[in-house]
């Protein structure tokens, strides 16, 4: 625990961005899907801020209003959810996972939990993530709601991994260890104004066969401040700090050299949580 808030159970999953599929479906879970959900809205869906993506199909019994396809198998573990309703009530129903569904509506569903949900997002993205027990290895999950008002969702952060398949891709490494780097590796704490910190890191090429050229270091925020916070924070590689960073091709299971994540917070930076992503992404694989 960095601050005042507790480490996240898990990696947070980029799920706006690693070929997911959104979809959304109507009055009831035999229907065919409505969705899908554009990637704007995806974005939407995982930031950490009140913006809200309305459904807008009311329901008159159990509605499920969200499915989310993974593109591997994956490991579920936790999930933060705002739903509010219009009429100001807030709280999915019912969370489900699938190990063999093909399209969000076949396949074998099993229940999981019943999360604590929130009209607001912040803090609670931080304070109030429930665990799912079960859900291994699942192609995908679903949630819902039901009652005769419009469906809206602020935020939904899944936590997990990767269970099996794609092994052609990049992973932030532990600096030292042969291991993946802990969820909570870059929780940076309470962090005073007119302040700086180092940590450091590499780049592991997962692949067995495929080389990973041009890897490039960047950073983005779903949710921005005022100034904005992917230039407060710059990467090394050993040389320069910069927005961008190259550090060059890596061949099948290569780990790169330590590279360096440098906080530089300004005395006028925001107040309040924030959460940055930083992407490690190869021009092209050979």
């Amino acid at each position: 625990m960095a601050g005042n808030y507790p480490d996240v159970p898990s990696w947070r999953i980029p799920w706006d961005k690693d070929g997911t599929q959104v979809y959304w479906n109507g009055d009831n879970i035999f229907d065919p899907p409505l969705g899908p959900v554009s990637n704007a809205n995806m974005r939407i869906m995982n930031d950490e801020n009140d913006s809200t993506v309305a459904f807008g199909y009311p329901a008159s019994n159990y509605n499920f209003t969200a499915m989310f396809l993974f593109p591997q198998p994956m490991n579920i573990y936790a999930l933060f959810a705002s739903l509010p309703y219009d009429n100001g009530s807030s709280g999915p129903a019912m969370v489900q996972y699938s190990r063999n569904t093909t399209n969000g509506v076949d396949g074998t569903w099993t229940d999981t939990v019943n999360p604590t949900d929130y009209s607001v997002v912040n803090p609670y993205w931080r304070t109030s993530i429930t665990t799912i027990s079960g859900a291994t290895s699942v192609t995908a999950m679903r949630f819902g709601a039901g009652n005769l008002y419009t469906k809206n969702i602020r935020a939904c952060h899944w936590f997990g991994e990767i269970a099996s398949g794609n092994p052609d891709r990049l992973e932030v490494w532990h600096p030292t260890l042969d291991q993946r780097i802990g969820a909570a590796a870059f929780d940076w704490g309470d962090v005073p104004r007119s302040s700086t910190e180092d940590r450091q890191f590499r780049i592991k090429n997962l692949s067995g066969s495929k080389t990973a050229n041009n890897v490039n270091l960047t950073m983005e925020a779903l949710t921005d401040a005022s100034p904005s916070l992917p230039p407060q924070f710059t990467t090394s590689n050993g040389g320069s700090f910069n927005t961008t960073t190259n550090i060059g091709g890596l061949s099948p299971n290569q780990i790169s050299s330590v590279c360096t994540v440098r906080r530089i917070t300004p005395a006028d930076a925001a107040l309040s949580l924030y959460a940055l992503r930083m992407n490690a992404v190869a021009t092209s694989w050979a």
